[in-house]
Formats: C-alpha cells, structure tokens, sequence
C-alpha cells in the first residue's frame, strides 16, 4: 500500500504519478519497467518516489489493484446480468470487456502484462494466481448452469473452467495477430484507443462463444 504521504499529495500530482507509473508498466513488464523513466516523466525527483511506496513492487501491485478496480467498476455499470443464461452471460461480460480494452488500453494493458508475470522472486508466480482467480469466478458460473440444465453434465466442470478462462484471457493476442498490430505500439505511438473496431472485435467474441456453446451446452431432450 502506498505511504500516507501519496495520498496527501494534491489531487493533479498524485494523478500525474499514477499515469507515468501506469504508462511504464503498460509497456514492460515488472522486470524491464523502469522507475528512472516513470519519475522522468512525472516530472519528480527518484527519491520522492520511494516516500510514496515502499519498492517498485508497492507500486506495481497498487497500480494493478487500482486497474483492476477501475475495470471491475466498468463491467458492473456495463453489464446486465439477472436472467441471463451462462452463454449469454459469458458473452455479455466478454463483450462490455473489450470494450473495456479498447477505450482504456493502459489499464488492460498493466492488467494483461500482470496475468503474464513470470515467476520471480519479488511477484512469486503472480500470473497463477489472477488466472486462478478467474478460473474460479468461471467455475462457479459453470455450477450454477449445470444445476440450470444449461451445460452438460458429462464434463469435467474443473477442466472445461480452465479450458474457457484460458481461451478468454489470451483471446487479446488473437485480436492483435488477426488484425495485424502491437498493442505496445499502439500506446507508444500515444493512440487513444485501438485500431479496429468494436464491430471487429465482437465478430471474434461471437465466434468464442459459439465454439464454447458447441462443445459445452446441454442438448435438449428428445
């Protein structure tokens, strides 16, 4: 957690830490992401840094929960999800999600490097556990549709959450192969959002979601 004396600091410089912070660890990842550069471009000097958080790690992990809570508050207000069947549900939350990614492509961009984290000593295996998390979420999910009828129950609920997490998760480095660009460059080039459209990347959604709704949906009866 950050030192008080972070949060005492007036409203627009402790914003214009966060976004150089943010900015460094959306392009690199924690190894290659540099302080030296972050306090550059906000504009203090390296010590003032270190009577705002403990280490580069404190940082990172602030910086990564404040992302995930902004992206989190984004999903709720976007999506709708009383009523909805698990298909339904899951396309839901991955459409209001990319649309998440293309208009705040720096906080996707931390949240992306941080559920690719190699094992370090200063993380531990970081990546494990966001993916966990999230396998979990999607497992529950699945119970409750099984229960529902909605899923088949011959499956491995286990194996088939993290089969669906997986695919979810790295869909994004499909998006950017399929349509050809770096989502580095894209925030080093200080683009706004990403090149293609909402359009574009619903039509790969659509086609996850059907793959899964074939392989996984209960068959009505005869």
């Amino acid at each position: 957690m950050p030192h008080q004396t972070f949060f005492n600091l007036p409203e627009e410089k402790r914003q214009s830490v966060i976004d150089a912070a943010l900015e460094e660890f959306s392009l690199y990842d924690y190894k290659t992401a540099s302080l030296s550069r972050m306090v550059e471009k906000a504009g203090i000097a390296k010590g003032s840094m270190y009577q705002y958080f403990e280490n580069k790690k404190d940082l990172y992990l602030y910086l990564m929960n404040h992302a995930a809570e902004v992206k989190l508050g984004y999903l709720t207000e976007h999506t709708r999800t009383y009523g909805k069947d698990f298909f339904s549900l899951l396309k839901e939350i991955s459409h209001a999600s990319t649309r998440f990614n293309l208009s705040q492509p720096k906080y996707s961009r931390i949240l992306y490097h941080a559920a690719r984290e190699k094992h370090n000593e200063e993380l531990g295996d970081l990546a494990a556990e966001i993916r966990e998390v999230a396998r979990r979420y999607i497992k529950e999910m699945m119970l409750t549709a099984s229960q529902r009828g909605e899923i088949r129950s011959d499956i491995d609920i286990d194996l088939a959450s993290f089969c669906v997490n997986q695919i979810s998760i790295d869909i994004e480095d499909f998006v950017s192969t399929k349509f050809g660009f770096s989502y580095s460059q894209v925030l080093r080039e200080g683009q706004e959002s990403l090149p293609i459209t909402e359009q574009q990347v619903e039509e790969v959604l659509d086609g996850m979601i059907g793959f899964f709704r074939r392989g996984l949906e209960a068959k009505p009866p005869r």
